[in-house]
């Protein structure tokens, strides 16, 4: 049997909730202003065999985001306090926020569209930072199955470093004495 009754608990006053749930930025919601702090990497979903990316950081300030059911269906909008979790996805414009590990970003829909060679149009994106050092933010999970082929820079990243060849090879008979 199910508890129907509501946990009421008070909580003390001057606690900022960061509840582990996941809230999505959604830019018709207005701005968001965040710092970044990893990164997950999925099959897209108009084509598996694309990644997408979602950056999670935390929210500078207050901001409105929404939650996403297992259905894919979005909540209404929820105003989200500074300190809070937040999800980002990256396109097309915003292509070099992967790259602002711990910056303060703040990211916006100018409200212009592009259009694409597909036909199709896409919402032009601006970011804008508070550093111009290029730090590739930490990979924290990788959920791809389908479009684990295509690179991301992570695993540019990981590759192990060949160290140079000095030239001594630990063979002395080529040594002439």
């Amino acid at each position: 049997m199910a508890n129907d009754k509501p946990n009421t608990v008070q909580v003390p006053d001057g606690l900022i909730d960061r509840t582990a749930d996941l809230l999505f930025w959604n830019h018709e919601d207005g701005p968001c202003y965040f710092v970044p702090r990893s990164v997950r990497l999925s099959d897209g979903k108009r084509d598996k065999t694309k990644v997408a990316t979602l950056v999670v950081g935390e929210l500078l300030k207050e901001c409105i985001l929404r939650r996403i059911d297992r259905t894919e269906n979005e909540s209404e909008p929820i105003v989200a306090e500074k300190g809070q979790v937040v999800g980002v996805w990256v396109n097309a414009g915003l292509r070099d926020l992967i790259y602002c590990h711990g910056q303060k970003c703040f990211v916006y829909a100018t409200g212009e569209t592009r259009a694409l060679k597909d036909g199709n149009e896409m919402k032009v994106m601006k970011l804008h930072t508070s550093d111009t050092e290029r730090k590739l933010i930490p990979l924290e999970t990788d959920f791809r199955k389908e479009s684990k082929k295509a690179r991301v820079p992570w695993e540019r990243a990981a590759r192990p470093v060949t160290p140079p060849k000095t030239g001594d090879d630990d063979d002395d008979t080529d040594i002439p004495f």
